[in-house]
């Protein structure tokens, strides 16, 4: 949307604990027979194998377990499960509601029945309670803290002043043998329900004695330093310097709160909170109490598909956007070009695929031709009613991967070359993206001595950039030029009284994400990129000061400037909005690249949009495929929806000619209208890259060319597979059609003429299928 700024506050509004619908749990003495449910596998509670290892490794002990949550787990502040029970045990933190399925999964993995309990609940036993948990004081303080995160909340008065509050909250009830041993299970008698919850931490948290800055230091005055000229450090990393070489010890500035390690021997006899109201009891969460995403495609004048899916199936998981044949000629073709990467776009119609790790949940009703455009709308739906929807104009046929972080991100596990695909590599660098941006934001925090939360997830999104070529104003295909990372959404909420820190975090957390979005890249494929940060610096160290833009200067600056018609509509509608714009004078143009990077900010809050050219807040790799230095990645980039190559030339097995280039009419002493086209594949049908294949003329005259037609004038050429496995050599056809003639009727005429049949063979040295014959005929090029 014009004017939207990706990195924002919520501002969510005020909502009050729900005390209407009062039940009695099994551990306040309702219904506590035993069933199936309480010891079942659930969406947020999953019986795992790394559930049961981990229950396995604390001997099957209630205790054991409940102290491992406890003093394992950092307790963070949102409302409703975003993480469920396996991605909180791998972050090692969660809130009240995660916590609760991680503790549920490992009781019922050791063979104890347990529910997930929600009510509401005061601190006890006074307001000093919640100060303790929080880092924060006094309650009007506390109170917007959790509306900021989204958790109902309200003041309990006394004397005329918040004395305590009450919130909503989630915990556990578990059948434990109790009453002889208090959870240390010795006997099976004396089974009792028992309420228990590791979010609120007993004891006292401990923070550290942080150091002042020092006084003649300018943090504020800090991105104005950094974008004056192009750095190799990261806006953290150059802070660091800055801030040792002022005489601090970097480390001893920033603030770190550490919560109390609880050594239990027995299982605690009441909750560390004074129960208010009861008002559910679950074997799993309702979808009220989670965090949900819907997606919906939509082409043209049809929705495509319309799901939804709670985040915790899609957080640190690989979420894809493929596509696939429409019709069974569709497939068809694409089967007589060796697959998709290889067949020409204009030929087939795709639908679009929503994928999860692979597995496909969602599939288009329609279809379009590669090239075209359509819309894939995200809503992020959090319990409470909030929701925030973000559209992406994606292209058929252009691989999108979509990564989804809940608070933090579990880095996925590196494949070998051998083995990674396009979508793993644009995973990967999701994940590394949103997890250096999560620690970036964790250490300002600490810096500037904030309480941070995040009350929705966030979302990247990554994919090819690409150009589409058009023809009669229908697209005919397109050609790749790197990789793209979209920013979409990412919001962060903080505590605190001081809107001069608020405002000050925002901007060097934006400053810190935006100088991310071409160091991922930068990183991780060795490839040079752009993001905004980086334009900005670059247009001031080549002596053009960025301009600022606001409603004073605006109508006297925007048409000189000269900007793309989307571009220029984004800034008037940012301006309209209260926000300034910064922007180089120019165009910027770094190796390969060249647009506008522009930074959008509402001078408030800090809130920003980091954007470039396309409408990407984010950032683009900058060099020409041709001169990226690894070819395999550049191939599984470009090419995401082929088969990984086998890489030892020697493992080809099997060679076939793809059917589209063979049996072709040309004419006499001139190239075949298609290159000759072979697929070389292992035992296992896996495309081989540096295959060596021989072509060979067998009858009918003619020459063998390079695919580019360098080389030409052979009758015998020598070619490596490419990483699809394909070899490709340019034939031109015979002088005479004397050469080996026989006669052909072609369409459209009486009688048939002699024609030149062309064969050529390609062979492999080795292989059980080791040679694929073409035959080619060519007309007189005067016909008679």
């Amino acid at each position: 949307l014009l004017g939207a700024l990706p990195y924002r506050h919520l501002r969510l509004p005020g909502r009050t604990p729900d005390t209407s619908t009062p039940v009695t749990p099994a551990f306040m003495g309702g219904d506590g027979t035993v069933t199936e449910a309480d010891l079942a596998s659930s969406l947020e509670a999953p019986l795992t194998l790394e559930i049961a290892q981990l229950a396995e490794s604390l001997a099957w002990n209630p205790v054991a377990i409940y102290g491992w949550v406890k003093n394992n787990i950092r307790t963070e502040w949102y409302w409703g499960s975003m993480k469920g029970a396996t991605e909180t045990l791998r972050q090692r933190s969660g809130n009240d509601a995660d916590q609760a399925t991680l503790l549920v999964a490992l009781l019922r993995a050791a063979n104890f029945p347990a529910r997930l309990v929600r009510g509401t609940v005061e601190f006890f036993p006074d307001l000093a309670a919640a100060e303790n948990l929080t880092g924060l004081t006094g309650g009007q303080e506390i109170l917007a803290f959790f509306q900021k995160a989204g958790i109902p909340c309200q003041p309990v008065f006394g004397g005329g002043r918040i004395v305590n509050l009450q919130i909503e909250h989630i915990w556990v009830e578990a059948e434990i043998p109790y009453a002889n041993y208090r959870g240390v299970v010795i006997d099976e008698h004396g089974k009792s329900w028992l309420g228990l919850d590791t979010s609120f931490k007993v004891g006292e948290f401990s923070e550290n004695q942080t150091a002042p800055l020092p006084e003649d230091y300018d943090l504020a005055g800090f991105r104005q330093r950094y974008l004056s000229e192009t750095r190799t450090e990261t806006p953290l990393e150059f802070l660091r310097r800055e801030l040792t070489e002022a005489g601090s010890v970097y480390d001893e500035l920033l603030k770190v709160r550490t919560a109390p390690q609880e050594e239990l021997q027995i299982l605690p006899a009441s909750l560390q909170f004074k129960t208010v109201a009861v008002t559910g009891e679950y074997h799993e969460l309702p979808d009220e109490l989670r965090h949900r995403t819907r997606f919906t495609v939509s082409t043209g004048e049809n929705t495509g598909f319309d799901l939804t899916l709670p985040v915790q199936a899609l957080a640190s998981h690989s979420v894809a956007m493929i596509y696939e044949p429409v019709t069974v000629e569709d497939q068809e073709i694409i089967n007589s070009y060796g697959g998709l990467g290889n067949t020409p776009p204009y030929l087939v119609r795709l639908r679009p695929v929503l994928t999860v790790d692979g597995e496909r949940l969602a599939v288009g009703t329609g279809g379009l031709a590669v090239g075209e455009d359509f819309s894939l709308t995200v809503e992020l739906m959090a319990p409470g009613g909030q929701v925030e929807r973000l559209e992406n104009r994606l292209t058929i046929g252009n691989l999108a991967v979509l990564g989804f972080a809940a608070q933090g991100v579990t880095i996925p596990v590196a494949l070998p070359m051998a083995k990674e695909t396009g979508e793993h590599l644009l995973f990967e660098r999701a994940m590394d993206y949103l997890d250096r941006w999560t620690k970036a934001e964790d250490q300002l925090a600490g810096l500037l001595g904030l309480p941070l939360l995040r009350p929705l997830p966030s979302l990247v999104n990554l994919g090819g950039v690409i150009e589409v070529v058009h023809l009669l104003d229908q697209p005919h295909g397109f050609e790749w030029k790197g990789v793209y990372l979209d920013a979409d959404f990412r919001a962060v909420e903080l505590g605190g009284a001081s809107a001069d820190d608020h405002r000050l975090f925002m901007q060097l957390s934006g400053l810190q994400g935006s100088f991310l979005e071409n160091r991922t890249f930068e990183d991780g494929f060795g490839v040079e990129s752009v993001s905004t940060a980086k334009l900005l610096a670059l247009s001031a160290a080549g002596g053009l000061e960025p301009l600022v833009l606001d409603a004073s200067n605006l109508a006297d600056l925007l048409p000189n400037l000269t900007l793309p018609n989307n571009i220029g509509a984004d800034l008037e509608s940012a301006v309209t909005q209260k926000q300034t714009v910064l922007i180089p004078p120019t165009q910027s143009l770094h190796e390969d690249w060249l647009g506008y990077g522009y930074l959008k900010e509402d001078p408030e809050s800090g809130e920003a949009g980091w954007m470039l050219s396309g409408a990407v807040a984010g950032g683009m790799t900058a060099w020409n495929p041709d001169v990226w230095t690894q070819d395999w990645l550049k191939d599984a980039l470009s090419h995401p929806f082929s088969d990984p190559p086998n890489f030892n030339p020697n493992s080809a097995m099997f060679i076939r000619k793809i059917l589209s280039t063979d049996f072709q009419l040309g004419t006499v002493g001139q190239t075949a209208p298609k290159n000759l086209w072979v697929l070389v594949t292992d035992r296992n049908h896996m495309p081989v890259k540096g295959a060596p294949v021989t072509f060979t003329i067998k009858a009918g005259g003619g020459t063998l060319a390079n695919k580019d037609g360098s080389t030409s004038g052979q009758t015998q050429i020598v070619v490596n597979t490419t990483s699809l496995g394909i070899a490709e050599v340019q034939l031109t056809l015979g002088k005479h059609t004397s050469d080996n003639p026989t006669f052909f009727l072609e369409d459209g005429t009486t009688y048939s003429q002699q024609m030149g049949e062309n064969i050529v063979e390609a062979t492999l040295s080795s292989g059980t299928a080791t040679s694929a014959p073409f035959t080619l005929l060519a007309r007189p090029d005067v016909p008679h």
